[in-house]
């Protein structure tokens, strides 16, 4: 199955995008809650990409990660990026006054999840979801 890139610049684009990766994740899988889940990570990668970077691209593919059939949700911004990316896994932590529950919401949601973040480059997050 071919790759989902999603570009995000602003709300409508957030909007679109949910509605593009459900429709690609419907060709994917039958399991609706797995599928919700997975929605809920586009969601907040895209908010962030919004409220922190205010554009970036999330890209859904159908891969293999360590051997295993999985979906990869990775979003890729040229923001401020991260100083401090211990305290961004953190629960509560938040730098624009939110619960602070994203990263590590999504963390716990999917099986893999990696970050790397440069001050002045950007934030690049892959996740990983095994089939």
């Amino acid at each position: 199955m071919q790759a989902l890139n999603c570009y995000i610049y602003n709300d409508v684009s957030v909007s679109t995008g949910i509605i593009e990766a459900r429709e690609w994740l419907d060709e994917c899988m039958s399991d609706k809650q797995v599928k919700s889940l997975l929605l809920t990570v586009f969601a907040e990668l895209a908010q962030n990409i919004i409220k922190y970077a205010n554009r970036g691209k999330i890209l859904l593919e159908c891969t293999k990660f360590e051997g295993k059939d999985c979906v990869m949700i990775c979003s890729k911004d040229n923001g401020p990026g991260i100083e401090k990316i211990e305290d961004a896994l953190s629960e509560n932590f938040s730098t624009s006054g939110t619960l602070g529950l994203g990263l590590p919401g999504i963390k716990r949601i999917m099986d893999e999840f990696q970050i790397e973040s440069e001050l002045g480059v950007g934030t690049v997050v892959r996740t990983f979801r095994y089939l």
